[in-house]
């Protein structure tokens, strides 16, 4: 259990790594005059639209600034092939024997998908040391918020306290 957890923490790290490399790319464009979004009008960053601009944007830079801006663009694109593995394995490892079941019963919820359900089954290790539902709940972060009193219910949302 504890490699399968090394790996979703490892998946886990590069997304933190490739949000740094795209704001990176980001500032590098901005500090150049290079904004995406005024001269094309499109909102969302990462699209198709918006990698093919970053492309044909890069070719047209002079000198060092089109060095770095592909060296990074080449890296970010690494880590997208990398992630693209990780989810592969992630869910070959979702299919086996051992966690099958109990990721099919975690996303039967809504907005819980295989990647998520794995990582709180990793991570959460063996269940029985936890009392009581209310303590895993609240370990994961997942427990709602609820102030009612003389028939009155206020619902919040999800807390996200957790480890």
């Amino acid at each position: 259990m504890e490699q399968d957890r090394d790996l979703l923490r490892s998946r886990q790290r590069l997304m933190h790594q490739r949000e740094q490399v795209r704001r990176h790319l980001q500032a590098i464009l901005r500090r150049n005059g290079l904004h995406y979004k005024a001269e094309t009008q499109h909102t969302s960053h990462w699209a198709k639209v918006h990698n093919s601009w970053l492309e044909r944007t890069i070719a047209a830079q002079p000198g060092s600034l089109k060095a770095n801006l592909e060296l990074q663009y080449r890296r970010l694109q690494d880590i997208n092939r990398s992630l693209a593995e990780y989810n592969q394995q992630i869910e070959a490892l979702a299919q086996t024997e051992r966690y099958q079941k109990p990721v099919q019963a975690l996303t039967c919820y809504k907005g819980i998908k295989t990647i998520f359900a794995l990582t709180m089954i990793t991570e959460i290790g063996d269940i029985q040391r936890f009392l009581h539902p209310r303590q895993l709940v609240s370990w994961i972060g997942m427990d709602i918020r609820e102030y009612s009193s003389r028939g009155k219910h206020n619902r919040f949302g999800i807390t996200k306290h957790g480890n």
